[in-house]
């Protein structure tokens, strides 16, 4: 997750690093509906953006 937030700071494709890592983490939840895959990607950015966040306070 460090290195994500790494790439996500130092990288305009940001967006398409977060997306990439959301759909290989949800790959292995395949039998789950899309309803309660959109709330896991919410939920994930959202841990994603708090992590990156806490350790970067300065860029804030």
């Amino acid at each position: 997750m460090e290195k994500l937030a790494n790439h996500w700071n130092n990288n305009d494709e940001n967006s398409e690093a977060l997306n990439a890592f959301a759909d290989a983490y949800l790959y292995k939840h395949e039998k789950k509906s899309q309803k309660v895959r959109a709330i896991e990607i919410s939920s994930l950015n959202k841990a994603c953006m708090g992590e990156f966040c806490h350790k970067n306070p300065n860029l804030f």
